[in-house]
């Protein structure tokens, strides 16, 4: 039966349909009496947190009961002050909750395990761990930017069955089908900032925008080295404002760079959907976490001198970097194969 109230909280934390960010995404549901009384989630920064909804659900409802009920929370109440909105587990001891369960801690440091300490400190029991890696896996950019202050790493990369991301003349347009590309609009959603290379800016002059069905968002770009394009002419800053457009001129200290764009930036959540070199940049320094392949069109054939690597020295197979899908789907005529190459744990 708990792990059915976590479940729920854990859906109610994916309903936010663009990025949290920098804030991670959180349910929350109250129990009485084995029953769900309300729910809640945190839509995004500024916004009410998902424990705060859900106890605002529940007096809308004339519900008093709190002492004798349970909240399930995918994530740690925070306890720190200094910033947008009031801390949630002072809140919790106000309500006297007779139980608190909770997925995963919060890896702030400014947060991890105070939440929990506030909570015992006032005598409400708490359930540390239920459907913790499930938790966790909803907020990996959010852990990695607390652990290691870096933004989290999507590449998607879009290319023809032999491997080829646009054809000898450099035209890419379409490898994939409008499925597959439905799918980098999702992708969009969830990041906070899009990365493309300078060649690719310049040939397909971009907008890099999100745009979904009834809605359409703005996203900062990040160009990865010399664009000949004017930054202000181009359709990304027409489409984002040149104000989110930042270019960096190499790839050279890329692990820094990175760390400078989240620092200094704000960015949390890159998405790359660059050609060849910067994603080969990219896996080649490692820093890739998430990889989102899509195969589509048939074979391209011809010289092939759009594929990743093709800048490469030869190597051998004992180097190969390996990637193991998690998921495989066949996304109206194209292959779409998605994985993690790096998870992160909040402890």
């Amino acid at each position: 039966m708990q792990a059915s109230f976590m479940k729920r909280a854990l859906e109610l934390a994916q309903n936010p349909s663009t990025t949290c960010l920098p804030n991670p995404r959180v349910g929350a549901v109250i129990v009485f009496e084995n029953k769900i009384v309300s729910e809640g989630f945190h839509a995004g920064p500024g916004q009410a947190h998902a424990e705060v909804m859900a106890i605002r659900a529940a007096e809308s409802k004339g519900f008093k009961n709190f002492s004798d009920s349970q909240i399930y929370i995918t994530l740690e109440p925070c306890s720190h002050l200094k910033k947008r909105t009031p801390p949630c587990a002072p809140l919790l001891v106000e309500k006297a909750f007779q139980k608190v369960i909770v997925a995963s801690l919060d890896p702030n440091p400014q947060v991890s395990g105070s939440g929990i300490k506030l909570l015992k400190s006032h005598h409400i029991d708490v359930e540390l761990g239920l459907l913790k890696e499930q938790a966790e896996s909803l907020n990996q950019d959010f852990i990695k930017n607390q652990l290691r202050a870096m933004p989290y790493i999507t590449l998607k990369v879009a290319m023809s069955f032999d491997g080829c991301m646009a054809d000898d003349f450099g035209k890419s347009q379409w490898i994939t089908g409008p499925e597959a590309r439905q799918l980098t609009q999702e992708l969009r959603a969830r990041a906070d900032s899009l990365g493309v290379g300078s060649q690719t800016f310049d040939r397909d002059n971009p907008r890099l925008n999100l745009r979904l069905e009834n809605l359409t968002e703005s996203r900062r770009v990040i160009v990865f080295g010399s664009p000949k394009r004017n930054l202000k002419k181009s359709k990304a800053s027409a489409a984002n404002g040149m104000e989110n457009i930042i270019s960096l001129k190499s790839v050279k200290s890329l692990k820094q760079q990175l760390k400078t764009l989240y620092l200094k930036n704000g960015v949390c959540h890159l998405l790359v959907e660059g050609g060849p070199r910067l994603a080969q940049s990219f896996l080649k320094a490692g820093l890739v976490d998430e990889l989102v392949l899509a195969y589509g069109s048939g074979f391209m054939m011809g010289q092939g001198k759009y594929w990743i690597g093709k800048e490469s020295k030869p190597t051998h197979l004992k180097k190969i970097q390996k990637f193991t899908p998690e998921e495989v789907k066949l996304v109206g005529g194209n292959i779409l194969a998605r994985g993690r190459l790096n998870v992160y744990r909040s402890c």
